[in-house]
């Protein structure tokens, strides 16, 4: 999302596409749409990738990590007495999830699988020399939902926010259901900055909020955030190691990573 103009967008339910955010980037300087998803997204990829060479399509993201990742699914599914090829396939595969869903067992095998690894989203905010700020998020997506699922990525106000009148904020790790039902943290922490807030006490009124209001305790996610005055800000929720989170200022030798001195 770009600051200056709030002009935005997104892609989301897209296969074989490498760098996704890339192509919504097009999205946002080449159409006058904000979200493009499945068939048309892929299709708009594909005509782009004809174009211009940094936009790669019929790429196979499956490295050895994420290999064994969808065998530790498999098993799961084994385990509720699916086999893999039973919900081989984009149909099967969703029949099989909505069956599990409908059962009440989707989410209970998600929590199993999700309590063994990490965040694969990154997002990133930024501010320039000339005051404009941008923000946005990328993601591969969360195993074991449903196809056609959304997360909070591609969502405009819920993954980045950027506005030059009030800051930028993006965020990683934070399911995207509860990011949505509560109307969009990014947007809503530009929203506390606009009034006058730093960063940091954005961020902290955001995740105390959501805390109250459903229960989010972003012990696996991050928010992070610029202000008006270039100040920075981030939830200390995220996983121990402080590498995790980190920025730069201009002229800076190395990152500075604003969790060293809560972990250390």
């Amino acid at each position: 999302m770009d600051g200056a103009s709030l002009r935005a967008g997104a892609v989301g339910a897209v296969s074989g596409v490498k760098n996704p955010i890339s192509v919504a980037r097009r999205v946002l300087e080449r159409t006058s749409h904000v979200l493009l998803v499945g068939v048309g997204a892929e299709e708009f990829a594909r005509q782009l990738s004809l174009l211009d060479d940094s936009i790669v399509v019929g790429y196979d993201p499956r490295t050895e990590q994420k290999k064994k990742r969808l065998d530790d699914a498999v098993r799961l599914l084994v385990d509720e007495g699916f086999s893999y090829q039973e919900h081989a396939g984009p149909r099967k595969t969703a029949e099989t999830l909505i069956r599990l869903q409908l059962d009440g067992k989707l989410e209970p095998l998600q929590q199993r699988y999700r309590e063994t690894l990490s965040s694969g989203t990154v997002s990133a905010s930024s501010l320039d020399r000339h005051g404009n700020y941008a923000a946005g998020a990328s993601t591969g997506g969360w195993t074991l939902t449903i196809p056609g699922r959304i997360g909070d990525s591609p969502l405009i106000g819920c993954g980045a926010y950027a506005d030059n009148k009030a800051g930028c904020s993006s965020t990683a790790g934070v399911r995207g259901e509860e990011n949505a039902r509560l109307g969009g943290l990014t947007r809503m922490i530009c929203d506390h900055m606009r009034t006058g807030h730093t960063a940091q006490d954005a961020v902290t009124i955001a995740t105390s909020y959501a805390h109250k209001r459903i229960g989010l305790t972003l012990k696996r996610g991050t928010l992070i955030a610029i202000d008006g005055r270039g100040g920075v800000g981030v939830n200390g929720g995220h996983h121990a190691d402080p590498i995790g989170v980190c920025y730069l200022r201009e002229g800076a030798q190395r990152p500075i990573y604003p969790l060293e001195s809560s972990t250390n």
